[in-house]
């Protein structure tokens, strides 16, 4: 993924705020499941209640000040880019199983594959893991570590679901 220019290089207080505004609000809104955008007045709470100033979220005239227009920016541009281009992505465990399977059954894969961790009925095959030198399927949308090695399927291949929508904050997303 490549990160959007205008949260790049911004100093620790921005990140600072985004962690200590995120974990007093919530990440999700859990009656729609999707990535909260908080107000610029849910913002000031926040700090209130976390018994930080929010002087420096307005200016003296009361409009909000650039730091707070830049915040809740980064806010908006995360929830869109994580509810509109990943989500649609994403699988349960019973739909990432039957893609494995049936990837490693049409490319008639016989390398063995590392399972789990878990026990009993929770032990599965790990998917999306493997060690170096070692080959196993995965989508080529996942992402692997470096040094792993990994039998690529063609994109045309792979199901996910909907395709992402394009949307405001979508120029700064790309997925590689």
């Amino acid at each position: 993924m490549k990160p959007d220019q205008r949260f790049t290089g911004l100093d620790k207080a921005f990140w600072a705020h985004v962690r200590s505004i995120s974990q007093k609000l919530g990440y999700t809104d859990r009656k729609t499941k999707e990535i909260k955008v908080p107000t610029l007045q849910n913002l000031a709470d926040a700090l209130s209640r976390l018994s930080l100033s929010s002087a420096h979220l307005s200016t003296q005239d009361g409009r909000p000040s650039d730091f707070a227009r830049n915040l809740h920016g980064y806010f908006a541009c995360r929830a869109e880019v994580l509810n509109r281009n990943i989500r649609p992505l994403l699988m349960n465990a019973a739909q990432a199983g039957a893609l494995f399977k049936k990837l490693r059954k049409d490319l008639r894969s016989k390398t063995p594959i590392p399972m789990n961790k878990q026990k009993s009925r929770k032990r599965k095959p790990a998917f999306l893991t493997g060690k170096p030198g070692r080959h196993f399927i995965r989508p080529a949308a996942a992402f692997s570590p470096p040094g792993t090695a990994a039998l690529v399927v063609p994109p045309e291949k792979v199901r996910f679901g909907s395709k992402p929508r394009p949307g405001p904050c979508s120029a700064g997303f790309s997925p590689n």
